[in-house]
């Protein structure tokens, strides 16, 4: 839940994630300011998922957050960029990881928090009957 609370508020969104045999779960939530939440949960006891993220526009940039923990129902042991949940919830993470590229992994028995902030300009859009298919 920790990591639901760090993706914020918003609607969600339609997602797919193709993970083969492993037992992985997928979320997208879309803040009102057009921050994209994406939180991966590979719950598979032995695999590492190698992920591939398929965004509807190009991001400028993306962060990452990995959360771990020693089982599925573990209530103790929890860490989120290597900070140690206390009991009461909070933690002191070190910095938030820099994705370069859309391809990352996600441990085994781990679940990440990918946030990618809203793009500078909307795209275009151009609508009509007459709308050219190319402009150039």
């Amino acid at each position: 839940m920790t990591l639901f609370t760090l993706a914020g508020q918003g609607t969600l969104q339609q997602t797919t994630i193709s993970a083969g045999g492993l037992n992985v779960t997928a979320y997208a939530i879309q803040a009102v300011n057009g921050t994209l939440s994406i939180i991966i949960n590979n719950k598979d006891r032995a695999q590492t998922l190698s992920v591939t993220l398929r965004l509807p526009q190009t991001a400028p940039s993306a962060t990452l957050m990995q959360m771990t923990g020693p089982a599925l129902d573990a209530t103790t042991g929890i860490a989120i960029l290597g900070s140690a949940i206390q009991p009461d919830g909070t933690f002191r993470p070190g910095p938030v990881v820099l994705l370069s590229t859309s391809a990352f992994s996600v441990s085994p028995l781990s679940a990440v928090l990918v946030q990618v902030p809203p793009p500078s300009t909307p795209p275009l859009t151009i609508s009509g009957v007459l709308a050219p298919a190319s402009i150039g």
